[in-house]
């Protein structure tokens, strides 16, 4: 059965302590710049998901592969980090403390969407991929249901 995913690259950084960040402050996401924020220790996190994603491997994953890192890559990162700067002033005199680097799933279609749905390959088999590492905040929302076009709302 095939789903249409490869691994990708995903970065993140972590920042020093930023006057004004706290720990009730929202996880962030500007679609545009395709990064998001989070508090981390009085800092931030911020990663992105770019739109022309870094494949991790072209082989198979090695079966002794679990929870490393993989290595940094600031070029591939600058135009993330060049949004986020556009969209927080701030991290352009931060502290960074750390780039992260971890493989990610990333889709092989052009729309961009979630893979929801049985497999035309087997009956009775569903696949849920595509999240891009936001399984959790997207997975409450998820279904196979499709509404139709959209209406217009009522005057």
């Amino acid at each position: 059965m095939t789903v249409p995913l490869y691994p990708a690259e995903h970065f993140y950084i972590v920042t020093d302590r930023i006057e004004g960040v706290h720990p009730m402050l929202p996880v962030m996401r500007d679609p545009d710049g395709y990064i998001y924020y989070k508090e981390e220790v009085g800092g931030l996190l911020m990663g992105g998901l770019e739109p022309v994603a870094k494949p991790w491997t072209v082989g198979p994953i090695p079966s002794t592969f679990q929870f490393q890192l993989l290595d940094e890559d600031w070029d591939q990162f600058e135009p993330l980090m060049r949004n986020a700067i556009h969209r927080t002033p701030c991290l352009e005199t931060a502290k960074v403390k750390m780039l992260l680097n971890g493989p990610d799933a990333r889709e092989l279609h052009a729309r961009r969407q979630l893979l929801l749905g049985e497999t035309p390959e087997l009956r009775g088999y569903f696949v849920c991929a595509g999240f891009n590492s936001a399984d959790i905040a997207n997975s409450g929302g998820a279904n196979t249901h499709d509404p139709g076009p959209p209406t217009a709302p009522c005057a």
